[in-house]
């Protein structure tokens, strides 16, 4: 990050000693936005210590005043730290004890030192430590907390550090050299995940169905940049928060890093295309879809069912991916479908119950699945050999009947996606057919066929033998689509899974 490792952290600072301004100093160092606070309006640092406000921000405030109060707190209720060396009835007078303070902002890290530190020189540093181990809480559990320095006792001995949610642990004597060896030496290190296992993990979270979306920023230098993603979550709406995850092997993610805002850009569901070039590594991908500069210049995709800009409110590691926590500062919505997202595959809610009504107004329907069990899929045989595609065995059909017939079947079947749309004009029929898979064993009238072995001349229907055909070379390249047409000529959209996330 450009600021500094404690960019996007603000502090205030209302220490008169030099301890507590070394310590908000060093902090202001490190990239934190540190606001001096002079607490009588004209203060001027004093002499000989202008360099204890390096890198800081300075603000006049007179807090025996209620404009001068009300300027603190809003200021207390944006940040992260509070730095003082108020004496404790001071503090009480101006209502800023610990309570106020963790009701005025829960995430408030309260540093306090004592109001005079002549004996304590060395305590900055401890100071910034301090704090920063508290920031360190705050950004797992979202709680504050008071951290005390606290004189020494004595000369030789250093100044101590307490935090109000933990005790110190009881010092312990220093082990022998070695003492500890076979204890972590003889540690059985966790195994990696195969690549089985990650795939099979995949697949899993897979499984959970999510909108898609666009997440886009601008480089320093104005470029904008984007990438597709499914890992989008409303957090908070008090304050509005959201998060994103993008991989730290993205190409973008030092961008998204570094920049102060981005925005969310929710698609529906004639956007895949838009979906699958932000998916891509293209490098003119905002020349090839239209787009408009909202709030802090972030771009926003036309034709999104939503647009939402956040500040970087900060970053969180998380393995072999980096989480985006945003601050909503600016949103707009319309109304349409969104696109689906589901085991790797697109999907539109409610296309299927359109297609089998209009289908059923046209003529005849046939409904069926693709079920797969590995390299397999399972096709019905007739007693003088004819294979077919397993489909609903009802006069009327629909999903349900399908479903109901596969359970009469006793077949463990899980549909995923719609797999094929098409008109078979030589016997006026409609065929809708799913993808899905399939487990257990083969019921009667049934074979499970290697993709390599089907008998593809065994199937009467011309439009069933183009479909099985497409889904053979499919399943080899590892790429799905949806057809539509007729048995002999249509279009297939393929689906493309996000690279970046």
């Amino acid at each position: 990050m450009s600021g500094g490792i404690l960019d996007g952290i603000r502090v205030l600072d209302l220490c008169s000693g030099a301890s507590g301004r070394c310590g908000a100093m060093l902090l202001a160092d490190q990239g934190a936005e540190v606001i001096r606070i002079h607490p009588m309006p004209g203060a001027t640092v004093a002499a000989g210590s202008p360099t204890l406000d390096r890198n800081k921000k300075s603000v006049t405030l007179d807090l025996s005043t209620p404009d001068g109060m009300d300027g603190i707190r809003t200021l207390l209720g944006s940040a992260g730290v509070f730095v003082n060396d108020l004496p404790p009835g001071r503090l009480q007078a101006l209502q800023l004890d610990d309570d106020t303070l963790a009701a005025l902002n829960p995430r408030l890290v309260h540093a306090h030192l004592p109001a005079t530190d002549d004996d304590m020189p060395d305590s900055g540093p401890m100071l910034a430590f301090g704090v920063m181990a508290a920031l360190r809480e705050a950004e797992a559990t979202g709680k504050g907390q008071r951290v005390d320095i606290a004189a020494p006792a004595s000369p030789e001995t250093p100044g101590a550090l307490a935090f109000s949610a933990h005790a110190a642990r009881a010092p312990q004597a220093p082990p022998p050299p070695g003492h500890d060896t076979d204890t972590y030496l003889s540690e059985m290190p966790a195994l990696p995940m195969t690549d089985t296992e990650k795939r099979a993990l995949r697949d899993a979270m897979g499984t959970f169905a999510t909108g898609v979306t666009i997440v886009t920023t601008l480089q320093a230098d104005g470029t904008p940049r984007g990438f597709t993603a499914n890992s989008f979550t409303s957090v908070s709406l008090d304050p509005p928060l959201l998060l994103v995850c993008i991989a730290k092997t993205a190409h973008s993610c030092d961008t998204f890093c570094a920049a102060p805002h981005f925005a969310v850009n929710v698609l529906s569901e004639d956007q895949k295309a838009v979906s699958n070039l932000f998916a891509s590594r293209d490098p003119d991908k905002f020349e090839k879809c239209d787009w408009r500069g909202g709030a802090a210049g972030m771009p926003v995709i036309d034709g999104a069912l939503a647009g939402i800009v956040c500040t970087r409110e900060r970053l969180i590691d998380a393995g072999d991916h980096v989480i985006l926590l945003g601050r909503v500062i600016d949103f707009g919505a319309r109304r349409a479908a969104p696109l689906g997202y589901f085991k790797g595959n697109y999907f539109t809610f409610g296309l299927e119950e359109e297609l089998v009504s209009a289908a059923s107004q046209a003529g005849p329907v046939k409904i069926g699945a693709l079920l797969a069990r590995g390299r397999q899929l399972l096709l019905s045989v007739s007693a003088d050999g004819v294979i077919g595609v397993p489909s609903a065995d009802t006069p009327r059909q629909s999903l349900p009947a399908l479903k109901k017939h596969l359970e009469k079947l006793r077949i463990k079947a899980r549909l995923d996606f719609l797999y094929a749309v098409y008109q078979d004009s030589s016997s006026g029929h409609h065929g809708i057919y799913y993808h899905g898979t399939a487990e257990g064993y083969t019921p009667p009238g049934h074979k499970f066929f290697d993709l390599d072995e089907i008998p593809l001349s065994k199937l009467p229907s011309a439009a069933e033998r183009s479909m099985l055909t497409r889904y053979c070379e499919e399943f080899r390249h590892g790429s799905f689509g949806i057809y539509l047409g007729d048995e002999t000529t249509g279009t297939v959209r393929h689906y493309a899974a996000p690279d970046d996330v």
